[in-house]
């Protein structure tokens, strides 16, 4: 029974119509087999040696998905420890900004409680110690 898949036609061991390799590969030593003029063993050493060497490519197709997977596997080891590290130094760089917030606006309300003591003190240095300013002395 063909397999079923949206990719079928794009994987390499699916042809067109959904039929597989093996699919074709037993046909087409069943068709050599009938085909042979008198059956004889020379022939289906032929068919022997064609569906061994079937194998042979099928199982250098797998090696390599294999080492495909295992690379895509080490890549996503390294992405994976790389977003890791990424998402520490936010974590970091998250808290440095909060605490340098926390500073600035500490910064901010000591400045103005220091100018509004300094305001107070000229306001009640003008009321009570007199105005002794250049332009009054006249």
């Amino acid at each position: 029974m063909p397999r079923a898949r949206s990719w079928a036609k794009d994987s390499p061991d699916i042809i067109q119509g959904g039929t597989s390799y093996s699919e074709l590969a037993h046909t087409a030593m069943r068709d050599r087999a009938i085909s042979s003029h008198d059956g004889s063993a020379k022939g289906m050493l032929a068919d022997r040696q064609a569906y061994m060497a079937y194998l042979e490519q099928q199982l250098e197709r797998v090696t390599a998905s294999c080492k495909t997977v295992q690379s895509y596997n080490e890549r996503l080891d390294v992405i994976q420890d790389a977003v890791a590290e990424s998402e520490s130094k936010i974590a970091a760089n998250t808290k440095l900004c909060s605490i340098a917030q926390t500073f600035a606006e500490r910064v901010e309300v000591s400045r103005k409680n220091k100018m509004k003591n300094q305001q107070q003190q000229t306001l009640s240095e003008d009321k009570g110690g007199g105005n002794t300013s250049p332009s009054h002395a006249k």
